[in-house]
C-alpha cells in the first residue's frame, strides 16, 4: 500500500521528464528532416554541377575533334 502510495505521489514528477523527452525527440525529428532537405538540395546542386561539367568536357571533345 505504501508503495503505491510513493508512486501516485511521483506521477506528477514523472509525467512532466516523459512529456520532455518526447518533446526532444519530436524536435529532434524536425531538425533531422530540415538537414535531410538540406543534404538532399546540396546532391541535387552537386549533381547538376556534375552533368554541367561532363556537357563542357562533352562539348570541348567536340571542338577538339572538328
Amino acid at each position: 500500500m505504501f508503495n503505491m502510495y510513493l508512486f501516485y505521489k511521483n506521477i506528477p514528477l514523472f509525467l512532466p521528464s516523459v512529456f520532455i523527452v518526447h518533446a526532444h525527440i519530436l524536435s529532434f525529428y524536425k531538425f533531422f528532416n530540415i538537414l535531410k532537405k538540406h543534404f538532399n538540395i546540396f546532391l541535387l546542386k552537386f549533381k547538376q554541377l556534375s552533368i554541367l561539367k561532363n556537357t563542357k568536357l562533352h562539348m570541348n571533345k567536340k571542338k577538339t575533334l572538328k
